[in-house]
Parts: structure tokens; C-alpha cells; sequence
């Protein structure tokens, strides 16, 4: 089991060349976990890669798909919310709420978000990629 946060997600489905080492780390996973807030972010990117032109329409509506096929287990951060506010220090709630999760279930964190990685005071093992 691994939590996956939205830039991995983002990755997976818009990237026409998707880094090998992310398919065989999620091919591994038993089970990929997020806090329940990663359907809103990986569809803001969407809406933001639509607005901006970046993606055709055709390949939005693919990404889309794609995005909803993914068995991704999504999981409520209501009982984190004091270890998330704690991070807050150093990270966004989005992103301390990855982190929390990864630490409440003492597993792995794959991102792409080096920043996050970097943020002080976490117990996290972050893989970044």
C-alpha cells in the first residue's frame, strides 16, 4: 500500500512519456491511498491544462477517464486534522494532508513534489519521482 498524491496522478494520465520507475513502484503497490481531496485537485489541474490550452480536448476526456479508473482508495484526513494543522507551518493543508495520512498509516508517500519532500518536521518517507 502506498498513498499517491495528485501530481503522480497528473502524471500517470496527461504525460505522454510516464517515467518507468513510477509504473513499476505503482504496478508494486498492493493498494493506492489518498485523502479523499485528490479528486479535487487532479481535476483542478485538468481545468487548468484545459483553460491554458495545454491538452486537446480529445486527450482531456481521455485524462479524465483514465483518472477514474484508477482504483485509488480515498481516505477522510477529518481525524488528522490536528497533526495536518501542525505541518501547516512549513507545507499547504493539501500537502501536509498527504503527509499525514502517509505517517497515520505508516507507509510510503509517492509524489513528484520535491518541495514537499524538503518540508521540515515530517515523519514521512517520501519516494519522489
Amino acid at each position: 500500500m502506498i498513498v499517491v498524491d495528485a501530481s503522480i496522478i497528473v502524471h500517470l494520465i496527461v504525460e505522454a512519456a510516464v517515467d518507468p520507475n513510477l509504473v513499476e513502484i505503482v504496478r508494486r503497490a498492493e493498494k493506492l491511498v489518498a485523502p479523499h481531496l485528490i479528486d479535487l485537485e487532479v481535476l483542478n489541474v485538468l481545468r487548468k491544462k484545459r483553460q491554458q490550452n495545454k491538452i486537446s480536448k480529445e486527450r482531456l476526456e481521455l485524462a479524465f477517464d483514465d483518472f477514474n479508473s484508477i482504483p485509488i482508495d480515498r481516505l477522510s484526513t477529518n481525524h488528522l486534522n490536528s497533526r495536518i494543522w501542525e505541518l501547516c507551518n512549513n507545507l499547504t493543508p493539501y500537502d501536509a494532508s498527504y503527509i499525514a495520512l502517509a505517517e497515520s498509516l505508516d507507509i510510503s508517500l509517492l509524489s513528484r513534489d520535491a518541495k514537499m519532500a524538503g518540508a521540515p518536521l515530517h515523519r514521512a518517507k517520501i519516494i519522489i519521482i
